[in-house]
């Protein structure tokens, strides 16, 4: 049992290694492979890297090897998925500990089975320790996709209670167990536009989500082009200003956003997101006081 779990944790993180540091320019040959994988305490040889990065193609991992040097392994392009199995990642990730590898590698064996989930869910208090919320009760989840967000991987599931598609954080997700019920929800979760719906959160932070309209400064068009993708329709509004709509889950978080662009965007609509947003600016003022 100890030499699958090593054999698991071997190839997660090999997966993280690539994710993190390669691309077509920074390519990782097998020696930096097997002395990263030493330093985090798992032996490992050219062949059983080999059978490894074999596995990843196998589950979707687009992993190129070039002999043009500097030789070595790299990924071609930053979002898979094989069947059953769906991974997204959004930006660059940060490296996790090892019962986070243990979560993934749970969550993914439930995907591939077709089975629930149940989880203890935890939250920061403020002696910042970390305490179970829904006071202990298991959480149990359909588990459809993992998503690696910026710094913090996300398991995106079907809650039966809600009966809505929701995102929980894996670090945070403690006692995952299988279970012998299987999964429900996958009509809702293949309307589920996961990716789109990455773009349109702020740090994964839920919120209604709307379609906004933004006026703003010419010079802001590569901020909006990297927020939401270059598939946005822009308006021109004049020879200085653009307008634009896109679905953005509203939450403070997004206010905070738009803050940080400054005088150069407006929002100007839908009308109770403009209000919404004047009360979030009118809180903060008061709170300043």
């Amino acid at each position: 049992m100890a030499r699958v779990a090593t054999n698991k944790l071997r190839t997660l993180y090999i997966m993280d290694e690539l994710l993190e540091k390669s691309d077509e320019d920074n390519r990782i040959s097998t020696g930096a492979f097997i002395e990263m994988l030493a330093s985090n305490g798992i032996k490992a040889d050219r062949k059983t890297l080999y059978d490894d990065i074999e596995t990843l193609k196998t589950w979707g991992m687009d992993i190129i090897y070039t002999k043009e040097k500097p030789a070595g392994y790299y990924l071609a392009s930053r979002k898979f998925e094989q069947l059953q199995r769906h991974v997204y990642i959004t930006n660059r990730i940060k490296t996790p500990n090892e019962s986070i590898y243990y979560n993934v590698d749970k969550i993914q064996e439930a995907i591939l089975s077709d089975r629930k989930i149940s989880f203890i869910y935890f939250k920061w208090n403020i002696e910042k320790e970390l305490v179970p919320r829904n006071e202990g009760r298991p959480f149990v989840i359909s588990p459809w996709a993992l998503t690696w967000d910026d710094e913090n991987y996300y398991m995106v599931g079907f809650d039966d209670f809600s009966g809505l598609v929701k995102h929980y954080r894996v670090d945070k997700m403690q006692r995952i167990e299988l279970t012998g019920e299987k999964r429900t929800g996958k009509s809702e979760f293949d309307k589920f536009d996961l990716v789109r719906f990455a773009k349109s959160t702020f740090g994964m932070y839920g919120g209604k989500v709307e379609n906004v309209t933004f006026e703003c400064d010419n010079s802001l068009i590569g901020a909006f082009i990297d927020r939401f993708g270059n598939d946005i329709i822009i308006c021109k509004a004049d020879d200085e200003h653009f307008c634009v709509s896109h679905e953005v889950a509203v939450s403070g978080q997004f206010f905070g956003w738009v803050v940080g662009l400054g005088a150069r965007v407006k929002i100007k609509g839908p009308d109770h997101v403009v209000n919404e947003f004047r009360e979030w600016l009118d809180n903060i003022r008061n709170n300043m006081k």
